[in-house]
């Protein structure tokens, strides 16, 4: 499996279990904010990776940790459809 390096672009380091971080680039931020409209990404995966550090007993491993990610905007981007619909009716 081939690694991008994003020198230069580096957003957002989530830490991982084995003490190091999973960076995620610019490139992959604007392909979650296409997935997620609703959500500001960058904003939430910053209020994620201040709660990984404060609770290292939620760290995921390396391959882990993108799916914790994705579950995580998921779930705030449902939370706002909810609110939406909810001040709708």
């Amino acid at each position: 499996m081939s690694q991008i390096v994003c020198a230069g672009n580096d957003v957002i380091a989530l830490p991982v279990l084995s003490g190091n971080r999973l960076v995620i680039c610019a490139h992959k931020i604007e392909e979650l904010e296409k997935l997620f409209p609703k959500v500001d990404v960058v904003d939430e995966l910053r209020c994620l990776q201040s709660v990984l550090e404060q609770n290292p007993e939620l760290v995921k491993c390396r391959s882990g940790t993108p799916l914790f990610y994705k579950t995580w905007l998921q779930s705030i981007q449902d939370r706002r459809v909810r609110l939406e619909q909810a001040s709708v009716a």
